[in-house]
């Protein structure tokens, strides 16, 4: 522990500044403890900008903005404590100095003191406005969307001769889902697909029908993200699904189109960047008896500009497996603000997604089948509502979504990022 000044302390073990008045903690990056380690280490000398970054980053090649961003983030952190200036010197490199404030506040204590009951009633008054405000804000808005689930049961699932565990999620509104709403539709002589030994799927029901989102390789907590598949059935209406056969057809009908799609190296960066985007993609298939197979292409991009809000952007793109739907393209963007809710005993990530732009591009034609996707997504290009999406799981290779979508749609999408 290093003593910083009378109001602050330096734990360089857990590499977080304490607050001697109250008690508080304020977190540091790794870089953060080792740049600020490295200007204590020299306080009141000038540090280059080369001996920074070696010190905040070891062992690697970064940008010089890593460093700018590095000492922008310390700033804001050491604000509350005026003692202490980080200064930038122009074209030397960075300065720390603590000195001690003036202890001599005899002749200003007597009007605070003065003060005090008006302060406490200012006091009051804010935390009633603040409490108003939250109770119409944003948070309490996104309490009363969520409270909507319950939680979730786990049921088993029979794919061919595989059996896994299907988690499915229950709503306030409607009564508690069955496990034959979704086994239905799996024929028994079905040959699951080569991956289906030990999968995991989590199923809801929707206003349009019954979602399932399955990984067919899970294990220990972790998606592959190999072989993801996102089905959703008419609720009333059992859809005889041969496995194999429809499999083979959706890899034609991704082979041969698709919108979303961008591929980006798996290998890490050397360059470590200011933000960083994180894309989702993924399919979604609506089989119907007598009626052509839907598919959804979708891709959902975040880009945190804090840690709980930053841009959200989706696209959504429609068509049929005989390409009469050409397609439906509808993108969104917003601005998002990040909760976590435990619903029932599950963990969850709440995205309230204020939307700024929407963009509905209208195809030359669509067949009847798609005709419920083209007015879904017309109704939703001319709402006004706030849009909540909720991440079930996430992992560094997949994310498991529920998507205001055809009511609310699940979506089991590989990850990837882009550093930018």
């Amino acid at each position: 522990m290093v003593n910083l000044s009378k109001s602050l302390d330096f734990d360089t073990q857990a590499g977080a500044l304490i607050d001697k008045r109250t008690g508080e903690s304020t977190q540091l990056t790794f870089s953060e403890a080792a740049v600020l380690s490295a200007l204590l280490e020299h306080q009141d000398d000038i540090c280059s900008k080369e001996s920074l970054l070696e010190a905040g980053w070891p062992d690697r090649v970064v940008a010089a903005s890593s460093l700018l961003q590095c000492i922008s983030l310390l700033r804001k952190k050491l604000q509350p404590y005026p003692e202490i200036e980080l200064k930038t010197l122009a074209r030397r490199g960075y300065q720390l100095t603590i000195r001690e404030l003036d202890s001599d506040v005899s002749e200003t204590e007597a009007p605070v003191r003065n003060w005090r009951p008006l302060v406490f009633v200012l006091v009051f008054m804010v935390a009633i406005s603040s409490l108003l405000g939250w109770y119409v804000g944003d948070y309490h808005r996104m309490l009363q969307s969520s409270k909507v689930w319950n939680g979730s049961i786990t049921k088993s699932l029979i794919i061919g001769s595989a059996r896994g565990a299907l988690q499915i999620l229950t709503r306030e509104d409607q009564a508690k889902p069955r496990s034959t709403s979704w086994q239905r539709h799996f024929t028994e002589t079905a040959v699951p697909h080569q991956h289906f030994n030990q999968f995991k799927g989590f199923g809801l029901t929707s206003e349009y029908g019954h979602s399932v989102a399955l990984c067919p390789d899970f294990h220990q907590g972790h998606c592959s993200g190999k072989g993801l598949l996102n089905i959703t059935f008419p609720a009333n209406e059992r859809v005889t699904l041969d496995l194999p056969a429809f499999l083979k057809q959706a890899e034609e009908m991704e082979e041969r189109i698709r919108y979303n799609r961008i591929q980006l190296p798996k290998a890490p960066e050397v360059i470590e960047g200011e933000l960083v985007e994180q894309i989702y993609q993924g399919d979604i298939y609506f089989p119907s008896n007598g009626r052509l197979l839907i598919r959804t292409d979708h891709a959902l991009s975040l880009v945190y500009q804090d840690a709980n809000s930053g841009v959200l952007s989706a696209s959504y793109c429609v068509t049929d497996e005989d390409c009469i739907t050409s397609p439906i393209k509808y993108r969104i963007e917003g601005k998002f603000k990040r909760y976590d809710r435990t619903i029932g005993s599950d963990k969850v990530e709440v995205f309230q997604v204020e939307v700024t732009r929407k963009n509905l591009f209208t195809p030359e034609s669509v067949s009847p089948s798609a005709l419920v996707f083209y007015r879904e997504l017309r109704r939703q290009s001319l709402s006004k509502e706030t849009l909540y999406f909720y991440r079930l799981h996430n992992d560094a290779e997949t994310g498991l979504w529920i998507l205001p979508y055809m009511g609310n749609t699940l979506a089991w999408m590989p990850r990837s990022e882009l550093k930018m």
